[in-house]
């Protein structure tokens, strides 16, 4: 009796042994069927912990209803790891559940209301060897009483040892340029790819005459303008969209002319979503929700006239930065700042044909995101234009209508073929 005993419990050892190791062979997709309790998961590459579980799953899901869970994600190799979180298995039967992701900073990384596909939250985002990250996902009910069910996951992208990401093409094709005219004054020649810092780390920018940072997408032309802070490549489309829009079309009358400024707020927002979505949508997966910045801030009142931060910058200090520290949005398509013009070669002081954003077939001005100034006498609330010349005009009054070029930035993990020219492009490969 004791032997049969004794044999039963080496046949559920061997067993139990069995399971570990394909679990442990399943090394990419990290989930499991917990709900609502703590799940730690590992492979050779990460280690996960759903402090909460991974899963969703709510019969009665109520109006104001929120749910959070929260994950930590650490790499435990000495490299540098890209991973994704992503929601799957999306069940609901409501467009208006929205999903908000912070990181452990409380920054706001995504926002945006929940469709019925797989959504990845956090993409491709790089780890250094034996750091942790931590994410908090917070969804809310905005609308009618409905049902709800999803899945968390969490699947390493790639090692950076065998990565070759369009940031790494990028560096790969060009040397490091010098700073050949100030930043603020007009770029005539190709100063090529330099090195700068954004809000989110190292960013490395094209300015001037660039004649090799072209990518074709879904048979529209763009340039590249810079490689964000994060590691996702920005994207501004090489010409301005068939008609011109407002920004927006109705000035509020009060003083609070900081929420006329609020791209969120905008017209143009939705025009720029309907464009996207349209044009691009069949692309979503290597497309990056990054940073937007806007600056509606003021530093200045004088009498009606109100100053916004990057009026300082440009038309007083002479300092434009890429490092955008107020009125910034987060999501798949926006603008250009006006840092981000000038850092490519324009400058309030003259016109500039020859930087690669002027494209001789623009005959309108074209809007950027950053707020200029208020005139609170006039009920005149600016953004900044850039003129059909290649120069600055700092009067767009928000409800005139001005040309658009939408802005995206592909995902860091993104791979290309070709050499960035007009005629031989990038163009994306997987």
């Amino acid at each position: 009796m004791r032997r049969r005993y004794k044999l039963t419990l080496i046949v559920i050892s061997f067993l139990l042994v069995g399971l570990v190791s394909v679990f442990f062979s399943y090394s990419n997709y990290l989930d499991d069927n917990l709900n609502n309790k703590t799940l730690v998961l590992s492979n050779e590459y990460l280690s996960l912990n759903y402090l909460n579980g991974n899963l969703y799953d709510i019969p009665d899901f109520l109006n104001g209803d929120k749910i959070i869970k929260k994950v930590s994600v650490t790499n435990l190799t000495d490299n540098i790891v890209g991973f994704t979180l992503a929601i799957m298995d999306i069940n609901i039967a409501s467009k208006n559940i929205k999903i908000q992701v912070y990181d452990e900073d409380d920054n706001i990384v995504y926002d945006e209301y929940l469709l019925g596909t797989d959504t990845e939250l956090v993409k491709t985002k790089e780890i250094s060897g034996k750091k942790t990250l931590n994410y908090t996902i917070v969804i809310t009910n905005e609308g009618e009483d409905t049902f709800f069910g999803a899945d968390l996951l969490v699947y390493n992208e790639y090692s950076l040892e065998v990565a070759n990401s369009f940031k790494e093409t990028i560096l790969r094709d060009n040397q490091f340029g010098e700073l050949v005219s100030p930043i603020g004054t007009v770029s005539t020649t190709n100063e090529g790819l330099l090195v700068s810092e954004d809000e989110l780390g190292q960013t490395y920018y094209f300015r001037g005459s660039v004649d090799n940072n072209y990518v074709k997408m879904n048979n529209l032309m763009f340039r590249i303008v810079r490689i964000n802070g994060d590691g996702s490549v920005r994207l501004v489309l090489d010409n301005t969209l068939e008609d011109n829009s407002y920004y927006l079309r109705r000035i509020n009358k009060t003083n609070e002319y900081l929420n006329n400024m609020i791209f969120d707020n905008s017209d143009i927002k939705k025009v720029l979503d309907e464009w996207y979505n349209t044009n691009l949508l069949s692309a979503d997966n290597y497309i990056a929700s990054s940073n937007f910045c806007y600056d509606n801030a003021f530093y200045l009142q004088n009498e009606s006239e109100y100053f916004t931060n990057s009026y300082d910058r440009i038309y007083v200090s002479n300092a434009a930065s890429l490092n955008c520290q107020e009125g910034i949005y987060v999501g798949k398509v926006g603008l250009l700042s006006i840092d981000e013009v000038i850092y490519a070669g324009a400058s309030k002081d003259g016109t500039n044909n020859s930087y690669y954003l002027y494209n001789p077939s623009i005959l309108n001005n074209w809007w950027t995101m950053s707020s200029s100034k208020v005139n609170a006498q006039s009920n005149n609330v600016n953004n900044y234009l850039i003129t059909s010349g290649g120069g600055i005009d700092l009067e767009g009054k928000l409800n005139s209508s001005y040309g658009i070029r939408p802005v995206i930035s592909l995902d860091k993990g993104v791979k290309v073929s070709g050499m960035g020219t007009l005629e031989n492009p990038y163009e994306i490969v997987s």
